[in-house]
């Protein structure tokens, strides 16, 4: 359970980084919107975690998820400095290992 302390404290980071403030396209406006909830959903998992409340971990892991599958194409568009594919593995990543220890 240590190791996924470390990851969730390196996605936090990249995830807290600067995000443009410009959204042309609709999508990119959506995932501005989206951008705070993801954020605290994020904050929410490593405060369960912390907690050991495996079960709700998962779940608000799995709705970031989400919100990052459906805001992709926004996302990338409003920070094209981030790699979002990798960020996607990760949280993937995590998600399996979080889930599977409830």
């Amino acid at each position: 359970m240590k190791r996924l302390l470390l990851p969730l404290l390196a996605l936090t980071a990249g995830l807290l980084s600067p995000i443009a403030a410009n959204a042309e396209s609709d999508k990119a406006r959506e995932a501005q919107k989206q951008l705070p909830k993801m954020i605290s959903l994020f904050e929410n998992t490593m405060r369960f975690h912390q907690m050991k409340d495996y079960d709700a971990a998962c779940e608000n892991i799995r709705s970031y998820n989400t919100l990052v599958k459906k805001n992709f194409e926004g996302l990338q568009e409003l920070s094209p400095n981030q790699d979002w594919w990798a960020r996607r593995r990760r949280v993937q990543k995590l998600q399996r290992e979080i889930c599977y220890l409830r």
